[in-house]
């Protein structure tokens, strides 16, 4: 969604209905924080934070802000960073 800022979505699969934030709105955020826990959650914040794999979180990319992923170990156990808390401008916080 590009015009609305607000849209209602209906998951089928967990059951429930919800709103969100679209794209333009967390793009032209100040900063957007990204909280991941869980060692089933590793191979998707690889893919988006190393192989830019093109899921919606990958999608939030502040304009004027930035992104900043704060994770578990689980959920970081398969990141390799030569510089582990800065890639490619997004900080990377991993909980000990």
């Amino acid at each position: 969604e590009e015009e609305k800022l607000v849209i209602a979505v209906t998951s089928e699969h967990l059951k429930h209905s919800r709103i969100t934030l679209t794209f333009p709105v967390l793009n032209h955020a100040r900063e957007v924080i990204f909280m991941v826990t869980g060692e089933e959650k590793a191979p998707i914040i690889k893919q988006i934070i190393q192989d830019h794999v093109k899921f919606p979180a990958a999608q939030v990319c502040p304009v004027n802000g930035k992104r900043t992923f704060y994770l578990d170990r689980g959920a970081a156990q398969q990141i390799t960073l030569s510089q582990p808390f800065i890639h490619d401008g997004d900080a990377i916080v991993i909980a000990k």
